[in-house]
């Protein structure tokens, strides 16, 4: 596939995602931008390729969040506290 039919292909999928799964998608895709290949083990890169097969099911961050018992929300207060200080999450 030539790199003008990826994107294309690219294009097509997103269109055909859930807003939650475009949301996962643009953070992937913002990490592979800034990310150098270099820093990224073959590991990483094969993990990478297996995820964008056709058929496999992508999980919201919510969803995730939720396996742990947390919303988006204290996902969020948690990253604004300053480093190296842990508190319980106000419920």
């Amino acid at each position: 596939m030539t790199t003008v039919e990826a994107r294309q292909t690219a294009h097509e999928l997103i269109d055909r995602l859930a807003p939650a799964q475009v949301n996962a998608v643009v953070r992937l895709l913002h990490v592979l931008a800034d990310e150098d290949d270099d820093h990224l083990s073959p590991e990483d890169i094969a993990a990478i390729e297996d995820a964008s097969r056709p058929g496999q099911k992508f999980y919201t961050m919510e969803e995730v969040l939720a396996d742990f018992g947390l919303t988006m929300a204290e996902f969020e207060a948690m990253g604004r506290q300053p480093d190296g200080e842990t508190r319980a999450l106000d419920r």
